[in-house]
């Protein structure tokens, strides 16, 4: 060892097993953060492909796809809305 290093002696005893919790705690964020990682860069694919099998299905329900959504409004969806001009 070298002469400049100082040896400090442990508070305390280190626990049975904290070694093997803190490889097993080691790999498990290594993992999920790996996950997260490629969802964030395969969500964007996903997230277009659902939303547009989404706006298909809506339009599919409403009769046809050249209507536009309108969240369900019975009123702007009315062929007789008028609306009052003062």
């Amino acid at each position: 060892m070298s002469k400049h290093l100082i040896e400090v002696e442990p508070i305390h005893e280190t626990g049975e097993g904290a070694g093997r919790v803190m490889t097993l705690s080691t790999i498990a964020f290594t993992l999920m953060f790996a996950v997260w990682l490629m969802f964030s860069i395969l969500g964007i694919p996903i997230q277009q492909e659902l939303g547009d099998q989404r706006r298909a299905a809506v339009l599919d329900l409403r009769g046809g796809g050249s209507q536009r959504f309108d969240g369900g409004s019975p009123r702007a969806s009315s062929p007789t809305a008028s609306v009052d001009v003062a």
